[in-house]
């Protein structure tokens, strides 16, 4: 998978998935906000330590769908479909494509030391990153001007 898509076609053609969605926050900046597919086959590298990469000889199958969403001058958030399911693909595929996600230093993250997160637990956790995000998005949506 190559970060962004390469053509036009390639980028007219990807329909949005129905599957679920989530949001990752990831290191540096995104160039656009078009869609990015990466359909690198991953596999696992350690089963004592649950890591993944990819690998195009071994590798099983594996396809996620990311748009970035916003940038505030350090991090980007994307939003992440994975089509398949299989273990850890948006990280791996995002760290594959040079952007890993940030806090995250399995895969290639700077961690960060003023992570506020860290004694949330899920639900709070969500809430938080949500709030984060509302002050840094600008006023009115890029795609359809509403604020």
């Amino acid at each position: 998978g190559e970060f962004p898509l390469k053509t036009n076609a390639e980028h007219d053609s990807f329909v949005e998935p129905t599957t679920p969605s989530c949001l990752a926050e990831i290191d540096n900046d995104v160039d656009d906000s078009s869609w990015v597919v990466s359909n690198d086959p991953i596999v696992c590298t350690s089963q004592k330590f649950s890591t993944f990469a990819v690998c195009p000889v071994s590798g099983k199958p594996c396809c996620t769908a990311f748009r970035r969403l916003n940038f505030n001058g350090n991090t980007s958030v994307v939003l992440c479909y994975p089509i398949t399911g299989r273990t850890h693909q948006i990280r791996v595929h995002l760290q594959h494509l040079g952007f890993p996600i940030a806090n995250d230093p399995c895969y290639g993250g700077k961690l960060c030391k003023g992570n506020t997160y860290l004694g949330l637990d899920d639900d709070d956790r969500l809430r938080e990153f949500n709030k984060d995000i509302l002050k840094n998005k600008v006023a009115k949506c890029p795609e359809c001007n509403m604020s």
